[in-house]
């Protein structure tokens, strides 16, 4: 057990020594999308404009592969549409409906971890990442024909009611411009349910998805080739 932990130490230790680390920014713009699925309702979900930007850090070794963790701000933000409209015993439309249509956002800070591929210019990585919310509210603007009276309203929601973590599964494809210039297109998927009050996750689920395309800039890398033998 001692030899394998001393031959363990050796192997991390060479494999540092011939990695290469880089820092760098991004900045990616692109669309975002909240589902909030309710059992029985018929409603429409749109992806809206968001991003995400901050800093990176990749370790590549073996001269093909990397392991890289991020430290982003990310936006998120979703449009839903439903309509309802009353129907009498015989399923006859009653001309009583009401229509809605929500817009939200979350803030998060997103903190991605994954583990990627190099070949040639290429690169491709799988990761998880955890967001944690910073902020978040909506804006709810609807009406209702009820009785010959038409009634509409327009409310604003300083916060959400979800929770404050989320964890995401991420994949991203990069393509080498120079030394220090990439183009990277990213889509991660929520994996949980963000709706915080769990009465009501059984027939109401909370998610969010999000595609962007960008740039990355490497400002500050380390080489080391210091090669380690054993005989």
């Amino acid at each position: 057990m001692r030899q394998f932990i001393i031959v363990l130490t050796i192997q991390i230790i060479c494999l540092t020594a011939s990695a290469q680390h880089g820092f760098g920014v991004k900045a990616n713009g692109g669309l975002s999308y909240i589902t909030t699925v309710m059992s029985g309702q018929n409603q429409k979900f749109y992806f809206r404009p968001s991003g995400q930007s901050g800093l990176f850090y990749s370790f590549h070794f073996k001269n093909r592969f990397y392991i890289g963790a991020e430290v982003l701000f990310v936006p998120i933000y979703g449009k839903e549409y439903f309509i309802v409209k009353y129907t009498d015993n015989n399923g006859n439309y009653t001309g009583k409906y009401v229509e809605d249509i929500i817009y939200r956002y979350i803030y998060n800070l997103g903190i991605p971890i994954y583990f990627g591929s190099s070949y040639k210019k290429f690169n491709i990585n799988l990761g998880l990442r955890t967001h944690f919310v910073l902020a978040s509210g909506g804006r709810e603007i609807g009406k209702t024909f009820y009785n010959g009276q038409l009634y509409t309203w327009n409310n604003r929601a300083d916060k959400l009611g979800i929770n404050n973590r989320d964890y995401v599964v991420s994949i991203g494809l990069l393509y080498k411009l120079s030394d220090q210039i990439s183009i990277e297109t990213n889509y991660y998927y929520g994996l949980t349910n963000l709706l915080k009050d769990r009465s009501l996750t059984k027939n109401w689920t909370w998610r969010v998805q999000q595609v962007t395309l960008g740039l990355r800039y490497k400002f500050f890398s380390i080489d080391s080739h210091n090669k380690c033998t054993s005989k």
